[in-house]
């Protein structure tokens, strides 16, 4: 380069020259620093041939760069020395750079394959599409590296064997320095090793169901799958849906091997002419769906059907009775029969003995319950203490009403449970899908239609439903009646539940409207034939009926647990009137007044605070209150009826057993009990006669009483002839017709100012 005094002649090319010497250098050091940034970018996928002239190009950049700006360090500072070896490092560099290109090109030419070689084993995407039944792809390159891994040698070969066999067979056929090849051979590794470490079963056969090619997990899982081929269960009716799956191409089954459950995606491999059966197991999920449908279908504690599936069986039971309904329904020969059970007091047993035995009662009862039928009768648990029985193919009732006695017969005898001696018992309703009606006959006279009802009766097919319904009405009738019975549907008892549905609706509304009113029946003493005090009687004046029987509406209150309110405004109405004669008639001895205390309310845990509350809201003298309760409240729980009963003696209100001698009560367990009071059943006083006749069991009940220490008043007193009988057995009080009819307040009050 010229040196700068050269430019004295041409100063303006001095500026020029520095301008585009820097712009120069400028440019290489850019150059250098992108191919740094790049080989750093790289650096995982370079190979070191590669990398090493990325390296040499940028060092050469450099030195080129660096040379044009020793140029311009020249014009002020004219070092040659220094000029000239940085001119001898980047000839150098160049010499070197030049090497390893030449070096690396001849080595890429040396490697390249010919054109028509790479033309038939590397094609474009268009190609593939349009020659792809001519063209292997990586699939078929897979499944090439396959062939000779035959199922019986992979058996002797592990997963890691295979797979370097493979890679050497791909490394054999393909160059390992050719780049493209380098990444089909990865591809193909990575897609044979997909079935070899898959965990689902894959199978290979042959149109013919030879077995072509199994992976590790069906060779584990199915070690004689080779030799029994289609036979096995996997491969069931494999050969039947060959043409199915030439034409759809794939589809999906389910099959069983064992316990097991799997799921099968089957293909049709065209290319290779073949079948691949891909398993997945699903037996959790059959269990659970199985699961789900016992739940749905079956109750879990006694494993017996509930009630969808007992409407499912009925539903069929009817279809299959409509093939036999013939013309003349009074000779329908296929009848089906319904029976309605409920325990009775269950209820009772599940409170007092718990939950766990009570399940263990159900248990037991629905055993029993199954050795009476027939293997054809279905028994269902339809929730809580109801089962019902699905009959069919019946000829009479009479084997219905025979397999009733049964039940009752099978639980007779006690249930043990958790040391405890359980006895229980059914009410059974029966109901036929045909029943007796009167057929309606339209006659026409003079032009006029009349319709009348013939005496002559046909038989009326019902549906499951009613069936069903009838069934319930007349279990129900047979609790109404006592316990351990049956009876049989007849459309009284429809007409009998529609009339006390309705009069349950009327109780509801009667609660609400105040229309039930106390009556008062005095309890005199037999030797002086003054009034000691009252028994409160409920009452209740229907708006459109008058006066309802106490018998027609207790039970319904009861069912319905109306009896609960009623019962406690008795009490408090009963308190209330009679504290207001203690003030308006005072007497030496305070007048009683008896009220009866249901089962319900004996048995909630806020009784004593009650009747805490009413005494002290009513100002009802201490002493003057007598709760009357029944035998079987005392006997059912004596434990906490003792409890109950001696903190109401501790607070001076007297207990009295109503209805005595009817019950089940132990004569013996009395004593244990503070009660002060037996009221003798009309039903025994009725019976004696103006001779004393029929005294024995009066006679046994006074005397206990006086055993003792308690009082006895005779219920039902209706003539004078029973009285004396009554004072020479020492009876000290009686009620009935004969003293007094049950009054309102007012009459009853008019008679204590007569009683003076």
């Amino acid at each position: 380069m010229l040196h700068w005094h050269s430019y004295l002649l041409k100063p303006d090319f001095f500026w020029l020259h520095v301008t585009f010497a820097t712009l120069i250098a400028l440019f290489y050091y850019s150059i250098s620093i992108l191919l740094i940034y790049l080989l750093h970018q790289r650096r995982h996928s370079l190979v070191e041939p590669k990398a090493g002239i990325w390296i040499m190009l940028a060092t050469f950049t450099i030195a080129n760069g660096t040379t044009y700006l020793t140029d311009i360090w020249k014009i002020w500072y004219p070092n040659y020395w220094l000029a000239n070896g940085i001119e001898a490092v980047a000839a150098i560099i160049s010499w070197c750079t030049a090497f390893l290109l030449v070096k690396f090109v001849a080595k890429d030419i040396a490697q390249r394959p010919p054109d028509k070689d790479l033309q038939s084993q590397v094609v474009s995407r268009e190609d593939k599409e349009s020659k792809k039944d001519n063209l292997p792809d990586k699939d078929e390159a897979l499944d090439h590296s396959l062939e000779t891994t035959t199922p019986i040698l992979a058996e002797k070969m592990s997963i890691e064997e295979i797979k370097v066999l493979q890679q050497e067979q791909l490394e054999k056929d393909l160059p390992k320095n050719n780049e493209i090849y380098r990444v089909l051979v990865e591809e193909t590794a990575r897609l044979a090793s997909v079935p070899l470490l898959a965990p689902n079963p894959i199978v290979e056969t042959d149109l013919e169901g030879q077995i072509l090619y199994l992976n590790p997990e069906a060779i584990q899982l199915f070690p004689d799958l080779q030799d029994t081929g289609v036979k096995h269960p996997f491969l069931t009716e494999l050969l039947s849906l060959v043409e199915i799956l030439k034409q759809e191409g794939s589809l999906m089954r389910e099959v069983k091997v064992g316990q097991a459950y799997y799921e099968q995606v089957l293909h049709f491999v065209e290319g290779m002419g073949c079948l691949r059966i891909y398993g997945f197991d699903i037996t959790d999920r059959r269990k659970a769906q199985e699961q789900l449908i016992y739940n749905a279908f079956y109750d879990q504690l006694t494993e017996l059907p509930n009630r969808a599936l007992f409407m499912d069986r009925l539903y069929q039971a009817f279809r299959r009775a409509q093939k036999y309904v013939p013309e003349d329904l009074a000779s329908y020969p296929y009848r089906i029969a319904v029976l309605y059970l409920n325990l009775d007091r269950f209820k009772l047993v599940n409170e007092s003995l718990g939950e766990k035995v009570g399940d263990l009662l159900l248990r037991g009862v629905a055993y029993r319950l199954q050795t009476c039928l027939r293997p054809t009768d279905t028994l269902a648990r339809l929730g809580g203490d109801e089962f019902a029985v699905l009959l069919e193919g019946i000829e009479s009732i009479s084997e219905a009403t025979n397999i009733a006695d049964a039940i009752h017969q099978a639980l007779s005898s006690p249930f043990y449970l958790e040391n405890s001696e359980v006895f229980i018992s059914a009410s059974i309703g029966i109901a036929l899908n045909t029943t007796n009606e009167p057929s309606m006959i339209l006659t026409e006279s003079n032009g006029n239609s009349t319709t009348s009802f013939s005496p002559t009766r046909i038989d009326c097919v019902l549906q499951p439903e009613e069936l069903l319904r009838h069934a319930d009405i007349a279990m129900y009738r047979a609790k109404s009646q006592g316990h351990t019975r049956y009876e049989l549907y007849d459309t009284a008892m429809q007409r009998n539940s529609a009339y006390r549905l309705q009069l349950e609706t009327d109780l509801r509304r009667g609660i609400e409207r105040e229309e039930f009113q106390v009556y008062y029946q005095s309890i005199v003493s037999l030797e002086t034939g003054q009034i000691t005090g009252f028994e409160a009687l409920l009452r209740w004046r229907h708006p459109q009926r008058g006066i309802v029987s106490p018998g027609e509406f207790i039970p319904i209150a009861e069912e319905t647990g109306l009896i609960t309110p009623i019962s406690w405004w008795t009490l408090r109405e009963a308190c209330r009137q009679m504290s207001i004669w203690q003030k308006q008639f005072p007497t030496t001895q305070p007048l009683t007044i008896n009220v009866n205390l249901s089962c319900q309310q004996f048995t909630e845990p806020d009784l004593i605070d009650k009747i805490d509350q009413i005494l002290q809201e009513t100002e009802l003298m201490v002493g003057s209150l007598k709760l009357e309760i029944t035998e079987s409240v005392v006997m059912e729980n004596p434990d906490w009826v003792k409890d109950v009963l001696l903190q109401l003696r501790q607070r001076k209100i007297f207990l009295c057993i109503d209805d005595f001698g009817t019950g089940y009560s132990s004569l013996s367990r009395l004593h244990n009990f503070p009660i002060s009071t037996l009221k003798i059943d009309r039903s025994f006083v009725s019976r004696i006669g103006a001779l004393g006749e029929n005294l024995e069991i009066v006679q046994t009940i006074v005397n206990l009483a006086q055993t003792l220490g308690m009082d006895v008043v005779a219920e039902g007193i209706e003539v004078q002839e029973q009285v004396n009988p009554l004072i020479e057995l020492r009876c000290e009080y009686g009620q009935g017709y004969l003293f007094s009819k049950p009054l309102d307040s007012e009459a009853a009050e008019g008679l204590l100012k007569n009683n003076k």
